[in-house]
């Protein structure tokens, strides 16, 4: 092992820390919270009220991509018709969190978009 006795021993400058050093991440913290979290929060807001109101004769569109047309709600399960088969309607129960996109009856543009967005 080779010590060197005589070389000056460096000290470390003082690094830049406190209010220069917290204000970029502070920054960046709250465009991010702007610009990402904040609407996303907005449209799940919207989306869930959307569904809250929703009732019999709503077009609606499921995560698994299933159209059909509600039936009936009851609490958080929708009862949907996906068509019919030899003139007897077939119906599917769904869980109200699985409904990505609704339309109300009667009215050609969606009230919540869901992870797709809606049409321009």
């Amino acid at each position: 092992m080779t010590f060197y006795p005589n070389l000056p021993l460096q000290v470390a400058d003082a690094q830049g820390g406190g209010i220069p050093f917290y204000f970029p991440m502070i920054l960046i913290g709250l465009i991010f919270y702007f610009l990402v979290i904040r609407p996303q929060n907005k449209s799940q807001r919207e989306h869930d009220d959307a569904l809250k109101t929703a009732g019999k004769g709503d077009q609606v569109v499921t995560s698994g991509g299933l159209h059909g047309k509600v039936a009936s709600v009851d609490g958080d399960t929708f009862v949907i018709e996906v068509g019919s088969v030899k003139g007897s309607p077939v119906k599917l129960t769904v869980e109200q969190k699985n409904i990505t996109k609704l339309t109300k009856a009667g009215s050609g543009d969606s009230d919540a978009k869901g992870k797709g967005g809606g049409k321009p």
